[in-house]
């Protein structure tokens, strides 16, 4: 979902005020046979191509995004626009992974995963890499898991694998500079109603009722994140099973309903009606 949107968004756009950087002593670079092998601090391994490594070796902090793309015009024999948009993804999957980073924290990505309601609320996609230690930050928080009917742990490698795999998305909802939700949803494949509907299953859900999360302010966080689906469905069911009898407020409150019981398995959808998007 996301790369789509990425490429459609920032095709056009020009990236000269935009400066990567990136450090090849704080990783272990390895040639394995046309590409190469990066092994982060974090036990984690990216590998890419001879062509994006080579993007990376012009991420100085001198040459701009555009520069770059320039950079690997004139060294490869393909069109400019291909190599920008393969530029795009390897650049966010290396700043996601951490690998990569902006000068002066001014990032081509921000307008894409970013979107400020008012002074208040903010939504945000999060990458696969910063995942993780944003969950460990609501640690003592219900940060359910639809994958073990529980509250768990969140392994940095699984929400890797997901998000690389599955397509499985995580958005952020901030309020007053709060976390106050939080959604992790991977698309159910040929789970369509003629094409009028696409389903999604809820991996990772945290609602801070405290915080006064609303149905509205849930709604539209929601619509937010289907926005990134570059399809021409414009009806969303977001489908959750729970064997926790305590979360039916907090799912309730916030417009999930009750369709289903199987056993100890409790089975909640909410519908979505997609505004805007691609």
């Amino acid at each position: 979902m996301i790369k789509e949107k990425l490429i459609q968004e920032l095709k056009d756009v020009d990236g000269s005020e935009y400066y990567p950087v990136f450090s090849k002593k704080r990783f272990i670079v390895k040639k394995i046979g046309e590409g190469y092998l990066l092994a982060l601090p974090d036990n984690q391994e990216v590998t890419i191509n001879e062509t994006m490594m080579e993007g990376l070796e012009y991420c100085n902090g001198n040459n701009s995004f555009e520069e770059i793309v320039d950079k690997l015009f004139k060294n490869y024999d393909a069109p400019r626009n291909l190599i920008k948009n393969d530029l795009i993804l390897t650049f966010y999957d290396a700043w996601g992974s951490g690998i990569l980073t902006w000068k002066k924290g001014k990032n081509i990505y921000q307008n894409i995963y970013l979107h400020t309601v008012d002074d208040e609320l903010q939504y945000m996609v999060l990458e696969p890499g910063k995942v993780h230690n944003m969950f460990m930050k609501q640690e003592k928080s219900e940060i359910y898991s639809a994958l073990y009917k529980r509250n768990v742990k969140f392994a940095s490698s699984k929400i890797e694998e997901a998000a690389n795999k599955k397509g499985t998305l995580y958005c952020e909802m901030v309020k007053s500079g709060k976390t106050v939700s939080m959604l992790g949803f991977t698309p159910i494949l040929n789970y369509l109603d003629n094409g009028r509907v696409k389903y999604y299953s809820i991996d990772y859900i945290y609602i801070d009722l405290d915080a006064g999360v609303t149905k509205s302010e849930f709604d539209a966080f929601c619509q937010w994140g289907v926005s990134f689906e570059n399809d021409i469905n414009k009806n969303y069911v977001f489908e959750l099973i729970v064997d926790n009898v305590e979360m039916d407020s907090m799912l309730q409150q916030v417009g999930f309903t009750k369709v289903g019981a199987v056993g100890h398995d409790f089975y909640y959808s909410k519908q979505i009606r997609k505004v805007g998007g691609l």
